[in-house]
């Protein structure tokens, strides 16, 4: 499932064409009723979310489409919807616009994503704009939808591959990618095929 800010409307366009490109297609959710609708339905292994963030504390919003919600009102119907009858918990790339203080609000996202059932949120941990949001989900979609005779490779490998390949075509957002979760998971061909 992939959603974004108004803001980043054009974005996710470009983050959906190279899914596309990739042999995924996702289901576009314009705010999050239809996000939750999407993975209730399809039950994905794979969320993307560039929304716009605000607040402080325990009045920390997200914005997908216009649509504004608390973070701590998130359902896991919105993330990892029971019954989990030995399915994968998803990998949520939780890719905010405008989210500032490293440390306070984006832990909040963290901390309420992984109790709704996310397995992985990768994320940022400055301030990104959305422009350069969509980059960095671009980069990480690339990494993460190998080609089908690519070798299995650990999470924490991954990004930092996507950080170092990033440095060398000069973009410097990739730097501020960070995993939260277990940097062990096995990334497998194929796999990621559901967003």
């Amino acid at each position: 499932v992939l959603g974004g800010s108004k803001r980043v409307k054009d974005n996710v366009t470009d983050i959906e064409k190279l899914l596309n490109l990739h042999g995924v297609s996702p289901k576009v959710a314009s705010n999050w009723n239809e996000w939750e609708v999407y993975v209730q339905e399809h039950k994905p292994s794979l969320l993307i979310a560039l929304p716009h963030t605000d607040g402080t504390e325990g009045d920390v919003t997200v914005e997908i489409g216009g649509s504004t919600v608390k973070t701590i009102t998130l359902r896991e119907t919105h993330i990892f919807p029971p019954p989990a009858n030995g399915r994968q918990a998803p990998l949520v790339a939780f890719i905010g616009c405008d989210i500032a203080s490293t440390a306070y609000e984006y832990g909040s996202h963290v901390v309420a994503l992984r109790a709704r059932g996310a397995g992985i949120i990768i994320g940022t941990i400055a301030t990104v704009f959305g422009e350069h949001a969509a980059e960095v989900a671009g980069k990480l979609v690339e990494g993460l939808l190998m080609p089908a005779n690519a070798q299995p490779v650990r999470l924490g490998e991954l990004i930092r591959t996507i950080r170092r390949n990033s440095l060398r075509d000069g973009l410097l957002m990739p730097l501020c990618l960070v995993a939260y979760g277990d940097a062990d998971w096995i990334i497998s061909p194929g796999v990621a095929r559901s967003v």
